[in-house]
């Protein structure tokens, strides 16, 4: 026989080939079909009689005169489960049976049918998504967020973060893979908060690329598998009343506003950045911040405290920018030139961290605090409280300008109150 049919006859879901070939020195035909689990060939003369013959059988299988005698009810019952599933599907029972047997061998018990046609549509799918270099991405990134008017601080600390991860990945951003990143976000000695700042940018980055179609929609990005850093408290570092009275003290006048509102109202740095005079309200004793100038886009009121308005009253105007020297990038030049004369040093966000924890000490009520500093509850205990005394709270917002301690001093003295 020649390796081969030489004609298919398919009828009801049932495929019998015909073979033809020599046998005993003769032209016949072979038809194969499975009945009771078993392999059959019969054999005809000529092409047409072993197309009948195929016919008949498939006639025989379909009606169930091939298997009525051999099935139980429990087979029987199953047969026609199965049939019925198959109703929408052209392919034979008994190849789906074959296919099944042949796809679980390859698979060796790793994972199901299933998940693997899951992941292969998936990578099919990938050859019509455009391809982008990790490098195009960032750069449509920075030009997106610049577009929609996104705080200066923010595109810049995007713009640093991002230009040292493109510096890693020479690669299409669809290679990149979880453990890629999670290597590349231990290198370096840095802090578990500033490794977890890296990779929040490196998600946003990447549910950009997602939304652009140059990543699949309906898989978790690699920026989102990759590890975040557990947070340890030795983290979140404050300052003491001390240092921070030492800290005011020390601080040029044109730096003197975004610190003091920094210590005594726990406003954000980028949103202080952006703060105008006018929206210090000095007689209704409040801060304005702004949707427009928030962080969370929210407009909020922060309590304008004794000591913060003996620390601004004397600099007051009317209106105008706190900081008037320049943009962002001026203040942050200016900034980092000074901080290594000052005579402490000044911790990441220490001011914020400080003002949650001395707060909260003061008030006593999470809820009052969290929505001074424009956030949740969870948030302020996550990210800003440190364990603080109620005496170390009145310390703190006690701080006033050397001219007001010293007179309320005299005051003290000549009442004889201690």
């Amino acid at each position: 026989m020649k390796k081969g049919a030489v004609e298919v006859i398919e009828s009801k879901g049932v495929r019998i080939p015909i073979y033809g070939g020599l046998h005993h020195g003769k032209q016949s035909y072979l038809i194969a079909y499975y009945a009771d689990g078993k392999r059959v060939r019969e054999r005809a003369p000529t092409l047409e009689d072993a197309r009948q013959q195929a016919k008949a059988k498939i006639n025989d299988l379909t009606t169930g005169m091939a298997h009525v005698g051999t099935l139980t009810p429990r087979q029987a019952v199953t047969v026609t489960d199965a049939i019925a599933i198959l109703k929408d599907i052209s392919t034979p029972l008994s190849q789906v049976a074959r296919e099944y047997a042949e796809a679980s061998k390859i698979l060796g018990g790793h994972g199901s049918i299933v998940d693997a046609a899951r992941l292969f549509m998936r990578e099919t799918g990938k050859r019509d998504i455009p391809r982008r270099t990790f490098a195009q991405v960032v750069e449509e990134f920075r030009t997106s967020i610049a577009t929609a008017g996104l705080s200066p601080l923010y595109q810049r600390d995007c713009r640093v973060r991002l230009a040292r991860a493109a510096k890693a990945f020479h690669v299409q951003i669809m290679d990149i893979k979880a453990e890629d990143i999670d290597t590349w976000l231990s290198l370096g000695k840095r802090s578990p908060r500033s490794v977890n700042n890296d990779r929040t940018t490196l998600v946003t980055l990447f549910e950009f690329a997602k939304s652009k179609g140059y990543l699949p929609r309906d898989i978790e990005t690699a920026a989102k598998q990759a590890i975040k850093r557990k947070s340890i408290d030795s983290e979140i570092q404050i300052l003491t009343p001390e240092n921070f009275a030492l800290l005011l003290k020390h601080t040029p006048a044109k730096f003197l506003p975004l610190v003091a509102i920094g210590g005594f109202a726990g406003v954000r740095s980028a949103e202080i950045f952006r703060m105008d005079w006018s929206e210090i309200d000095f007689a209704q004793g409040h801060i304005e911040i702004k949707a427009a100038k928030a962080k969370t886009a929210s407009r909020r009121i922060v309590p304008l405290l004794p000591a913060l308005r003996s620390w601004l009253q004397p600099l007051a105007k009317t209106s105008g920018p706190l900081w008037h020297y320049g943009k962002l990038e001026g203040f942050l030049n200016a900034w980092s030139k000074y901080k290594p004369i000052l005579p402490l040093k000044v911790p990441t966000n220490a001011l914020r961290h400080s003002y949650a924890s001395y707060r909260l000490a003061e008030v006593n009520d999470a809820q009052k605090v969290a929505l001074e500093m424009g956030n949740s509850p969870r948030k302020l205990f996550e990210n800003y409280r440190q364990l603080v005394t109620p005496a170390a709270a009145a310390k703190w917002f006690a701080i006033l300008p050397e001219k007001k301690r010293s007179a309320r001093k005299r005051a003290t003295e000549s009442t004889g109150t201690t």
